[in-house]
This record gives structure tokens, C-alpha cells and sequence, in this order.
């Protein structure tokens, strides 16, 4: 691309004409065109070789996927949030997680150490069961139970105490 800027730019604007179409927030919005001029940038020496017409079809591609996987990245952040075994962290009504709440979470998965959190992840956000953690991990089931029950403790805790902090006044 570096060989025809004139290319680039007018596939930069149509990027971000496309993005301007989807019914996104603008937050994902903006995650999508930076997202996407990254790989158009990673991708520039096949552009070179596309008509103008396959390389406007090519990047509207691009962002319609990229725009589908934080979509999905989304849907999981909240389902991790609304999974996590009897904690209510979202006010009622609410269909996503705030910002202030997912910001809370992830600060207290640190807490957690390395095995802990690999745990957490894949049982509730990837929702393998016991069974496949036993294979995975190779530690006993009573173990992992015990693990994960220690974790959502650790981490009822952690975000209770956000909570109370004023930190997330939404969070009961």
C-alpha cells in the first residue's frame, strides 16, 4: 500500500462509509476500523494485485467479520458476568454489562492465581464441564470443584467489596 497512498486512503474511506452503516455502537465502531485497517495493512501487497472494485468488496468483508467477533466477544463478556454462579452484577433490565463492571471483573480475575483463572475461564466462558477440565488440566474433579468454588468465593468477595467502595453502586 505504501506504493499507492491514494489506494489506501480510498479504502480507509470506504471502511469507514461501511462502518457508518452497521448498527453498532460507536464504542465497536471504532474497534472495528482500527481492527480493520490493521488487517488491510498486514494484507497490502494482495490488495496491490486486487481491481478496485474486489479490494472495496475485500475490506467490506474484513469489517463485517471483524464487526461479527466483537460482537461475540461482547455477548461472552456478558454471559461470563451473568454466569458467574449466583452473583448478580448487572442492575435489572440491563442487557450488557457497564463498562465500570466488566472493568471490576477482570481486575479481580487477576487476584486469582494463573491455574485459578485458566479454570474460570474455560468453565464459564468457554462452559466446558467438570469432565473436560479433568482431561484438559489433568487434576482431579474434586479438585477442580473445589478450585472453582474457591475462585467465585475469592471473586463474590473481590466485587462485593468494589461495591461497597462505590466503585460500582449498580452491583448488589
Amino acid at each position: 500500500m505504501d506504493s499507492h497512498p491514494d489506494r489506501f486512503a480510498e479504502l480507509v474511506t470506504e471502511l469507514e462509509r461501511f462502518c457508518g452503516r452497521l448498527s453498532i455502537s460507536r464504542m465497536l465502531r471504532d474497534e472495528v476500523l482500527s481492527e480493520s485497517r490493521v488487517v488491510i495493512g498486514r494484507h497490502a501487497s494482495a490488495i496491490e494485485s486486487m481491481t478496485n472494485e474486489e479490494a472495496i468488496r475485500w475490506v467490506r468483508g474484513v469489517a463485517f467479520l471483524v464487526a461479527r467477533n466483537e460482537k461475540r466477544s461482547s455477548f461472552r463478556r456478558s454471559n461470563l458476568l451473568r454466569r458467574m454462579h449466583g452473583m448478580t452484577l448487572l442492575p435489572a433490565g440491563l442487557d450488557t454489562p457497564s463498562e465500570q463492571a466488566i472493568e471490576a471483573l477482570v481486575e479481580a480475575m487477576g487476584c486469582l492465581s494463573d491455574l485459578d483463572r485458566s479454570l474460570m475461564v474455560a468453565h464459564v466462558w468457554e462452559q466446558r464441564s467438570t469432565e473436560e477440565l479433568v482431561r484438559m488440566f489433568g487434576l482431579p474433579a474434586g479438585t477442580i470443584r473445589s478450585r472453582l468454588s474457591r475462585s467465585r468465593q475469592v471473586l463474590r468477595e473481590k466485587l462485593t467489596e468494589g461495591a461497597t467502595n462505590s466503585r460500582l453502586p449498580d452491583i448488589q
